[in-house]
């Protein structure tokens, strides 16, 4: 008995039933490649880190600014209306 139609068309699928199984997709369509792509030593990039620190940076000093200006807005306007009375 010869390979069936499908295996001509998809010779490496498998059926695993995908709720049963701890394989991602990508394990089960393609299991060599997988293995090929894992290399020894990943390139970690550092610039990500850089710019997320900067951006948390930013962030905190734009609410210590913010909290600042409203804690002398609010001063200048409860001189201003002491005066008035």
């Amino acid at each position: 008995m010869g390979p069936s139609p499908y295996d001509l068309i998809l010779p490496n699928f498998k059926v695993v039933p995908i709720f049963f199984s701890r394989n991602t997709f990508k394990d089960t369509m393609e299991p060599e490649a997988t293995e090929e792509r894992k290399p020894e030593n990943e390139q970690r990039y550092r610039w990500p880190w850089v710019v997320l620190a900067f951006l948390v940076l930013g962030i905190v000093l734009a609410v210590l600014w913010m909290s600042k200006e409203t804690r002398r807005i609010r001063d200048l306007n409860t001189t201003s209306t002491r005066g008035l009375k």
